[in-house]
Order: structure tokens, then sequence, then C-alpha cells
């Protein structure tokens, strides 16, 4: 049989929080252009800001029926123009639609709850 390890023979145990390291988070990556001066706004260069449009299979922009939805103030999130456009009568140059997704382009004409909108997709 072994002998029983006293306290004296055992090495000293680390305190817990010498151990334990603070994980340091990576550096976020700078959204400013090189050569911009800390504290200088990134609107204030030369540049001009292109906004980029959705294009659809066939190179023309469009905006879904949902976005409509919400752009035209019909619904106020994302989440309830989903449901509506599913639950509601509307019609997408006089066809019935009940697709969120489904892409308008220009001159399409949505009928919803007696208002009747021309689409106007505009390329910025």
């Amino acid at each position: 049989m072994t002998d029983p390890v006293t306290d004296e023979e055992l090495p000293p145990i680390a305190p817990v929080e010498s151990i334990a390291k603070p994980i340091a988070k990576p550096p976020r990556p700078s959204t400013k252009p090189a050569g911009s001066k800390p504290g200088e706004s990134p609107a204030a260069e030369s540049a001009p800001v292109i906004k980029e449009r959705r294009l659809d299979g066939e190179g023309r922009p469009y905006i879904t029926l949902a976005q409509l939805m919400k752009r035209e103030h019909i619904v106020e999130s994302g989440g309830q123009a989903k449901h509506f456009v599913r639950s509601t009568a509307i019609l997408v140059n006089g066809e019935a639609e009940n697709r969120p997704g489904r892409k308008l382009h220009d001159d399409d004409v949505v009928e919803v709850e007696g208002q009747r909108l021309i689409v106007r997709v505009t390329q910025e």
C-alpha cells in the first residue's frame, strides 16, 4: 500500500487569476479609405458615391413587391410586408400576385387595397 501524500510534498497550485488570461479581440478593419486622416469623415473625399442597384438576369433594375409595400408605407417592416403580400389580394399588371419576392420593373402597375401604384425604378 502507498503512503498518503502530505500537503508539503505537493507543488503549489497557481491561483485562478494568474491562469485565466483575457482573450484579446482582433482589431476591426477600418472602414475609412487608405490615407485618410484621423477624425476626417469618409464623405470629405472628392470621389462621387455610387449606389449599387440590384439588377435582374436581363440587367434591368428592379424592386421586390415586399420592398414596394414598405417604401409606400403600406406596412412598417419587412416581416409585415412578407405576411401582407402573402395574405392580401394584390394585382400586378392585372394578375393576382402573392409572392413577396416578385421583381417589379419600370411601368409595372400594382393594385393593392384600392390604390394603384405605377412602379418607377430609378438608377442612382
